[in-house]
């Protein structure tokens, strides 16, 4: 990525990555809802299991830990089930809302 298009480009990125998984899920057991049981509401993802449950799914994403950043809405190094669908569900105006304020705040915890 380039110049001042990046964050930009990360958002579109993160954005598409996001609906590549609930379309994924969509297809698969027809709602949101019923794919979040399907999981079990108690599991929780690190980077690696997350990027592992990906593969399994067969959902390939551009860029997986981006990906992860943006659904860890605690910023605890884990992303849990509630977390993963409460993004999905979330219209991509408010995707690209949510990802803007969490870069800031990555950059405020950077510096």
């Amino acid at each position: 990525m380039q110049g001042g298009g990046a964050e930009g480009d990360t958002k579109s990125v993160v954005a598409g990555d996001v609906e590549k998984l609930a379309s994924h899920f969509k297809e698969r057991y027809e709602t949101l809802e019923k794919a979040m049981k399907n999981i079990g509401e108690d599991v929780e993802f690190d980077v690696c299991s997350f990027e592992a449950a990906l593969k399994k799914w067969g959902v390939k994403v551009d860029d997986v830990v981006e990906l992860f950043g943006h659904l860890d809405a605690d910023y605890n190094g884990t992303v849990s089930v509630d977390e993963l669908f409460s993004v999905l569900e979330l219209p991509v105006q408010e995707l690209q809302q949510r990802e803007a304020q969490r870069q800031k705040k990555e950059v405020r915890r950077i510096y």
